[in-house]
């Protein structure tokens, strides 16, 4: 039996392509510093779904799954906090943002017409967007 955790099941439903062709239109990894994008998204979106409140929770959740982050994507080892830290600061948001709207247009075109409505949180000074 293979044990599969809901949080590789759902990075595995995320098209790699789509975001590898938005990350080449913006050169998000023209200069990364061992930290890829989708290694930052993953890691990103870890930090979403366990609830952490710092990058060291992330970072030792990571460490944990140690054998599957190739499963997730990552080919390397896991990220480090101050990398983390580092791409957060100087990582254009652009990319994940249209990545965003990307998934939601192809998942919503499976929720048999119903409006789903959602809220961005901008933490730049801007105030957040209704769709």
């Amino acid at each position: 039996m293979i044990n599969t955790t809901l949080f590789s099941q759902i990075i595995n439903r995320l098209p790699r392509n789509s975001f590898k062709t938005i990350v080449d239109r913006f050169s998000g990894d023209k200069h990364n510093k061992g930290i890829n994008s989708w290694t930052h998204l993953v890691a990103m979106l870890f930090l979403q779904f366990s609830r952490a409140t710092s990058l060291r929770e992330v970072c030792n959740g990571l460490i944990s799954i140690g054998g599957n982050l190739n499963h997730l994507g990552i080919t390397k080892k896991c990220p480090k906090r101050s990398s983390l830290s580092y791409i957060n600061e100087h990582r254009d948001s652009e990319i994940f943002k249209e990545y965003f709207y990307k998934l939601y247009e192809q998942f919503s075109a499976n929720c048999s017409g119903k409006k789903i409505r959602f809220k961005i949180k901008t933490f730049v000074g801007t105030s957040s967007n209704a769709v």
